[in-house]
This record gives C-alpha cells, sequence and structure tokens, in this order.
C-alpha cells in the first residue's frame, strides 16, 4: 500500500483480494510492525522503483491469475499499491 492510502486498505483493495486486503501494509506501518524488536537497531523501508515494470511483465505472462489482476491493475493495483523494500540492521 503506498502510505497516504493505509487507512483505506480494506476498503480499496478488497474488491480484488477479499480477505487477503489486510495483508497489505504501507512502508510506514511494516517499518512500525518490524521495529518492534529488542533485537533491532533501525529499520528502514521505501517505496520501490520497478513497480510497473514487474506488473507489466506479470500481466503479460499469460496465465489466468495474470489475467484476473489485469482487470484490477488501472483501476485499484496501480494507484494504490506499490513494492515496499525493507532494510532491517539488527543491534550488536
Amino acid at each position: 500500500m503506498k502510505d497516504e492510502y493505509a487507512a483505506q486498505v480494506e476498503e480499496l483493495l478488497s474488491d480484488w483480494l477479499g480477505d487477503d486486503a489486510k495483508m497489505f501494509k504501507s512502508p510506514k506501518t511494516w517499518k512500525g510492525l518490524i521495529g518492534e524488536n529488542e533485537r533491532i537497531d533501525s529499520v528502514v523501508t521505501w517505496e520501490m522503483d520497478g513497480f510497473e515494470a514487474a506488473w507489466v511483465d506479470w500481466l503479460t505472462i499469460g496465465n489466468e491469475h495474470a489475467y484476473k489482476d489485469m482487470l484490477y491493475y488501472e483501476r485499484i493495483i496501480k494507484p494504490y499499491t506499490c513494492l515496499v523494500g525493507i532494510y532491517v540492521k539488527l543491534k550488536g
């Protein structure tokens, strides 16, 4: 999820993902969830480049799952979701 839509994740993605919409988290949310451990020194999260290229590759692969995703790509996937990069530095 893109950060600005994190509070609306289930509302925006439920048509596409159903109950699995709750699995999508924004970079900011992932940072908070992962950083809650005494072994972690720091967590950096970001919206990665390459989102559109990865989706175009997937959508042109020609299988039934990709075809179903194609129905949601322009309306839901592209405007509201992203690839999240995560870097975790452990203490010591």
